[in-house]
């Protein structure tokens, strides 16, 4: 009999983000509404077993997370060359990032392509397990440059947003040249990080169109305040991170998985924690949890509030301490639309993080004018 336990209690969470014909940055269905959008999500239960493999020496945690490392990085590689073999042309002007985390008793290793992103959250603060590849860092920009390319407008050649990509074949036409050496690199990176049983809670793993709109931090800080007012399940976090995206003005491709590797440290986030958190990250608390209450409405409907329906408006967005400003202001739904960021500081004396969500509302709902 092999080692029976070498896989127990791991866990893959991954991303990916399709580009090129078909899947180009804007090319998706308009949205109709926040449901229209897909996120997933996952919780970690470390005493799940996975499966063996017969046969496989036992090997030190430490020697076999390393090797994990490796392995991951060689995937792609194989992955990369097996989608060209079965698909061809078809993908020279098609690709995709990817992310994954390999989530072990003891460790975390996680291998990227591009700018899809995995970011732990330990102790409240984001720590980045992959970096986005991008044509203008100074190592790619070097590889991209002894293969004959350039870099123009950060893009590889004019036209691609990344470095390091499945597929894209069209960038990786030199027979001279190794895959990790092409316009566009199918060498993933690859790190390992130990798991800390006193600070992990959990995990986001995204493509660009959450990473577009969201930092690392605002991220986490968006995760924890959800957590604490009522999304208790990775699910609905995750739909959180796509929701703020989306009035956020993100066009892109968003896919979002939020692991939670340590429930009962969400739990006792306090509500002085999630605004202590959302406000260092420069967002407004609690109106940043408040994104799919915009979302749901149209210009038109707005527009047709009266001064009453206005002040509903501002207090379901989690803005009530305004009302006042409002009433005093006499601010309906016609009045609403016309104001700017600065006038939300200047007139009304919003906080700037409260103003600029409402800036924000305003974009959406100008976006929404031509919606049925």
């Amino acid at each position: 009999m092999g080692n029976t336990d070498r896989y127990a209690g791991v866990r893959l969470a991954d991303a990916t983000s399709i580009h090129g014909r078909g899947g180009q940055p804007g090319a998706r269905a308009e949205p109709s509404s926040p449901s229209s959008t897909a996120t997933a999500g996952r919780r970690c239960r470390p005493t799940a077993r996975g499966s063996s493999r017969r046969g496989s020496p036992p090997r030190s945690a430490r020697a076999a997370a390393t090797a994990s490392a490796r392995a991951l990085a060689r995937a792609f590689l194989d992955l990369d060359a097996a989608l060209r073999d079965e698909h061809g042309a078809a993908l020279d002007q098609m690709g995709s990032t990817v992310v994954c985390v390999l989530v072990a008793p003891d460790s975390l290793t996680c291998g990227w392509l591009g700018d899809s992103r995995a970011v732990l959250c330990a102790g409240g603060a984001a720590a980045p397990l992959s970096f986005d590849h991008k044509p203008q860092g100074d190592g790619e920009r070097a590889r991209i440059a002894a293969a004959e390319g350039h870099v123009f407008r950060g893009r590889v050649n004019g036209m691609l947003a990344v470095s390091r990509a499945l597929g894209d074949f069209l960038y990786k036409a030199r027979s001279d040249l190794g895959p990790e050496a092409q316009l566009v690199s199918c060498e993933a990176g690859a790190g390992r990080r130990a798991r800390d049983a006193a600070s992990d809670e959990f995990l986001v793993v995204a493509c660009d169109g959450i990473w577009e709109k969201l930092t690392n931090d605002q991220a986490c800080a968006l995760v924890r305040a959800a957590w604490h007012a009522g999304s208790k399940t990775p699910e609905a976090a995750a739909r959180k991170l796509v929701e703020w995206s989306l009035l956020c003005g993100s066009t892109d491709n968003m896919t979002c998985c939020v692991v939670v590797l340590d429930a009962a440290k969400l739990d006792a986030v306090s509500e002085a924690d999630a605004r202590r958190g959302l406000e260092a990250a420069g967002l407004s608390y609690p109106a940043a949890l408040h994104a799919r209450d915009v979302l749901g409405l149209r210009r038109a409907g707005v527009g047709a509030m009266d001064e009453k329906a206005v002040l509903g408006l501002v207090e379901a967005c989690g803005l009530g301490r305004h009302a006042k400003a409002f009433a005093e202001n006499r601010v309906d739904g016609e009045c609403l639309l016309e104001v700017a960021e600065a006038e939300f500081v200047e007139d009304l004396h919003m906080a700037p993080a409260d103003a600029r969500f409402l800036a924000l509302a305003l974009g959406w709902w100008e976006k929404t004018t031509s919606w049925a």
